[in-house]
């Protein structure tokens, strides 16, 4: 809120009358004071009329300008109603015809006693931007330059903007983040100021405006008021009346800084250092870090410390009686003997004293000022740097503060390409919650060759600053609190481990790598919410002294580009829901112990090339039914014993000759019926034959022949041969129990037939040769 308004200022600004008494009483002791040629008057409003007994002030450039005053005032005065009142001391020199006016502020006032019913007060005055001093606090300001800071601050304290005169020549940078941080507004604005090299000060002009002046070289500054020159006027010199004159002149001359260099470091350019350098000697002046963006204003930086630094190499002290000398003005000195004190110079000063005499006998003594004088010249004639407020030491902040991230509405990880983030800190009152709360901050990351963790927005944060510049922060960690917990309830949780993000937009997932260590029950967990990969460049080993699950919730892929073992040293159980495919470009080789098959559907095996199977034991195939189909050759090789069982039919088809081999004894067992279908000729080549038929044998053929070294038909029932015609070629005998040749006649071409036993011939037959 306003502390002060210059239009209440301004109404007060009339020169009092110091004819009589105040309030038009007539009182001895104010009747007693004498009235001198320049005289000095004090108006404030609270006092109504008064007399200066005595004043003590000084002006100065780049501070605030304090005064000592004691005045007469009659009746009752409100000393409460006295502080923080606006207030003008009047310097008038009717000789000169000029008065000036001092605008302050009332800061302290005392009463002397003794002196009746009027009222002797001892008040201290101070610039009316001396309340600044008494208000502290934290702000941060965006994007503006320091003369632009300093100007909001004195803006919202109550000066006119209008009242606020920027005189400047130079460049300066915009400021990403410029903190006020437990300074007084006073302190910070000084502090912004004289960072850049900026000087100001304050005027009340002829109408009684009270303005700020900011300015950064001799052409900022004006001629004082009337004549620019003031003669020199040593003791024992004469001068008409009137005349006011510098009344003694002292140049000063010390040591100083004769070089300057200057670092920065910027984050968007790490490899390049910001440095700035100025002047040559041996007297450096290091500074680090700068704070400068750019290598230009490094540059403009060290060259403007040099000239912060050698303020004081040089200057002149004076005295004089001229009421018109103010600071951040500029008089003409002349008559001073050498080219030393012929020259303009600037005002930087200026103590004001002045005692009344009392008809009473009390001592006084006339107006008189003592001032420090900036020369534009050097001793060779050259044109010297321009004055320049002193260096204020920048603050630091020594502890680590909160702070909340923010970002635009709607965004929950708002950051820059560096990683940084925006935040608002606990102190801050201006309402700002979104991505406007400051400029970029940089968020430390653990020190390994690769570490990325964004704070989020509405975390609280940690917050320490670099070199502990207030206008430097950077976030250290996150905080949490009783509405933003630790993601596992403690303290039961508090052998838990874990780093958890979580899903951005927020669908309640997080992803995460946990530890859990309490005895017994440790465990290393690790949860994707959506995809998981990892990648090893060399050998990748993996142990469980346990059991290890995989539990896949689609599909399964793996590629080795290697060869890929496997050992198991118990079994082994695959189940498959589906179809399973198995591509080997080489050979496949499977060695073990036993092996079982159970396809409960079909089973289908294709070979390409050739196909082989080799049985060191027995081998069996059960099946209702079996389909093998060859396009190139076929072979099996049975070492030891093989039996085909079919619960219902085996059926071969060769396109071509089909050859089987048996070196043992093959038999064929059939619960039902056994045929064989020969579309070309059938052989069989065998030792010993020997068929035997439960029920009826039959052989059908259109033609047949059966050659033997010895053949035995024997059937122990009934045996019939039937064709049209049977010849039977016997080289020994033909036997039987019991013959009956029926349908034809029996003929016996050649060779004696004998016949033991009876032949019968049925009615119409013969017997002949």
């Amino acid at each position: 809120m306003p502390i002060f308004t210059s239009a209440g200022m301004r109404g007060s600004m009339q020169t009092p009358s110091h004819h009589g008494d105040a309030c038009g009483r007539t009182h001895a002791p104010v009747d007693s004071l004498f009235v001198t040629t320049q005289d000095v008057a004090f108006v404030c409003e609270p006092l109504g009329e008064t007399v200066v007994l005595s004043l003590d002030g000084r002006e100065i450039m780049d501070d605030l300008a304090s005064f000592e005053i004691v005045v007469v005032a009659a009746g009752e005065v409100d000393l409460e109603a006295l502080l923080r009142a606006p207030c003008v001391v009047v310097l008038s020199d009717p000789e000169e015809g000029t008065a000036r006016a001092i605008q302050l502020v009332v800061m302290e006032v005392a009463e002397e006693a003794g002196r009746g019913r009027d009222r002797a007060l001892a008040l201290r005055l101070a610039d009316p931007l001396a309340p600044l001093a008494l208000r502290a606090g934290v702000r941060v300001f965006q994007d503006k330059t320091s003369e632009e800071v300093a100007t909001e601050v004195l803006v919202g304290a109550g000066v006119p903007r209008d009242g606020i005169v920027a005189r400047l020549s130079g460049e300066y940078p915009l400021v990403p983040l410029c903190t006020q941080h437990g300074e007084a507004e006073w302190d910070f604005v000084r502090r912004l100021l004289a960072r850049e090299g900026i000087s100001f000060w304050t005027e009340t002009a002829e109408d009684g405006a009270w303005r700020v002046f900011f300015g950064d070289g001799t052409a900022s500054h004006e001629g004082i008021d009337g004549d620019p020159r003031l003669p020199f006027a040593g003791p024992g010199a004469t001068r008409a009346r009137g005349v006011r004159a510098l009344l003694s002149l002292a140049w000063e001359a010390g040591m100083s800084h004769d070089r300057v260099f200057v670092r920065d470091f910027d984050v968007d350019h790490p490899d390049v250092y910001l440095d700035g350098e100025a002047g040559e000697g041996a007297l450096e002046w290091m500074e680090y870090p700068a704070l400068v963006h750019d290598a230009r204003a490094a540059a403009a930086r060290a060259r403007r410390r040099l000239e912060q630094l050698r303020r004081d190499e040089v200057k002149v002290t004076a005295t004089s009686d001229c009421m018109r000398l103010r600071p951040g003005r500029l008089v003409e000195v002349a008559g001073g003997g050498a080219d030393l004190f012929d020259q303009r110079f600037l005002v930087s000063e200026v103590r004001h004293t002045f005692a009344r005499p009392l008809r009473d006998g009390g001592n006084g003594s006339p107006y008189r000022n003592e001032v420090v004088l900036r020369p534009t010249r050097g001793e060779g004639g050259e044109e010297r740097p321009p004055h320049r407020p002193a260096i204020v030491k920048e603050p630091r902040i020594h502890h680590v503060e909160s702070a909340v991230v923010t970002g635009p509405p709607g965004e929950e990880i708002h950051t820059d390409p560096l990683g940084r983030v925006k935040v608002r800190f606990l102190w801050d009152r201006s309402g700002i919650t979104d991505d406007r709360s400051s400029s970029w901050v940089r968020a430390m990351q653990w020190p390994l060759g690769g570490a990325m963790m964004i704070p989020r927005v509405g975390f609280e944060v940690a917050v320490s600053f670099l070199d502990g510049l207030p206008d430097r922060p950077f976030v250290l960690g996150r905080l949490y609190n009783a509405t933003a917990v630790h993601p596992y309830v403690l303290p039961s949780g508090r052998a838990v481990t874990a780093l958890q993000s979580w899903t951005s937009p927020g669908d309640g997932t997080t992803q995460e790598i946990r530890f859990g260590d309490d005895a017994g029950a440790e465990a290393f967990f690790v949860h994707a919410s959506r995809d998981l990969s990892v990648r090893v460049g060399g050998d990748y080993t993996q142990a469980t002294d346990g059991d290890e699950a995989h539990v896949v919730g689609l599909g399964l892929s793996a590629h080795v580009a290697g060869a890929e073992d496997v050992t198991i040293g118990g079994s082994q159980r695959l189940d498959v829901g589906n179809p399973i495919h198995v591509a080997v470009d080489g050979a496949n080789a499977e060695s073990m112990a036993a092996e079982i098959v159970a396809v409960t559907g079909n089973r289908v095996v294709l070979a390409g090339g050739g196909y082989e199977e080799s049985v060191g034991g027995a081998y069996v195939l059960q099946c209702n039914q079996s389909n093998t189909k060859t396009t190139g050759t076929f072979s099996r090789i049975v070492g030891g014993s093989k039996f085909v069982s079919a619960g219902l039919s085996v059926t071969e088809s060769v396109a071509g000759a089909r050859t089987y081999v048996c070196r043992g004894a093959r038999v064929v067992t059939c619960a039902g019926a056994y045929a064989e279908s020969v579309k070309g000729g059938k052989r069989s080549t065998a030792g010993v034959v020997t068929e035997d038929a439960a029920a009826d044998h039959g052989i059908a053929a259109p033609t047949g022949k059966l050659a033997s070294g010895e053949v035995e038909l024997r059937a122990g029932g009934k045996f019939s041969i039937a064709a049209p015609q049977i010849k039977i070629d016997v080289s020994g005998a033909l036997s039987a129990g019991a013959l009956s040749i029926t349908g034809g006649a029996l003929r016996a071409k050649s060779g004696t037939t004998s016949i033991e036993g009876t032949v019968k011939r049925d009615q119409g037959g013969e017997v002949g040769g």
